[in-house]
């Protein structure tokens, strides 16, 4: 189950916010025509606006994106214990067998036993102007936990068409407890493209693709047994 971010109260532009357009557009000497010819039919102001909500930045509850990044919460039960392969195999069925993420499942051991339902939080960057470490440090600010692979295993498991939900293809959710693979910082994701799914392990330096999603954890996530 996904929730999505409550749109803001709307507030129309107040009178003296628009007196100061006009003062602008006066000082400018742009008159009543030009604004309708080159600015409304033309789409300028459109696009002028369209600028404007892509810098205004995202809130979701107490948590305010990054400007410009967008956030979506994921709601998904985790099997604590379950075995790495089996994770892996019902997270992204159309991962290879020899595929590195599969050899780094003793970096991560296990947080218990039994079912737990997490909240997690997923943190886009669409301009592509993010990556690993800013992630991390937003994150940081609102004590936010990095997420065990298992906890995205369990998003690629339970949100098959989450990537047609955020309408982003391909699409890549990004575990943030990293691990150490031939000597480098890695980590692993599950990535959705068309009808296929499947989970890789990637150096952290490379996650700063406009289609990467890090996925973090609250603290508040509450665990069940069998």
């Amino acid at each position: 189950m996904t929730k999505t971010a409550k749109p803001p109260k709307y507030e129309a532009l107040s009178s003296g916010q628009l007196d100061q357009i006009r003062k602008m557009a006066k000082d400018k000497g742009i008159t009543r025509k030009d604004f309708q010819t080159y600015g409304l039919v033309s789409g300028l102001v459109a696009e002028m606006l369209d600028g404007i909500k892509a810098k205004r930045p995202m809130v979701l509850g107490e948590l305010v994106a990054p400007p410009g990044a967008r956030l979506h919460i994921v709601q998904v039960p985790v099997t604590l214990d379950q075995d790495w392969q089996e994770a892996i195999n019902v997270a992204g069925p159309d991962t290879p067998a020899n595929y590195n993420v599969r050899k780094v499942g003793d970096q991560y051991p296990t947080e218990g036993t039994g079912t737990r339902e997490d909240e997690l939080i997923l943190l886009n960057f669409p301009q592509g102007d993010g990556n690993w470490d800013k992630a991390q440090a937003w994150a940081k600010q609102y004590q936010l936990e990095r997420t065990h692979p298992r906890q995205v295993f369990a998003i690629g498991a339970r949100c098959p068409k989450l990537h047609q939900e955020l309408g982003m293809n391909p699409m890549y959710v990004v575990a943030t407890k990293e691990c150490t693979f031939e000597g480098d910082r890695q980590a692993c994701y599950v990535w959705w493209r068309g009808s296929s799914r499947g989970a890789r392990l990637r150096w952290v330096g490379s996650f700063d693709d406009q289609n990467d999603w890090f996925a973090f954890r609250r603290q508040s996530s509450v665990a069940s047994g069998h």
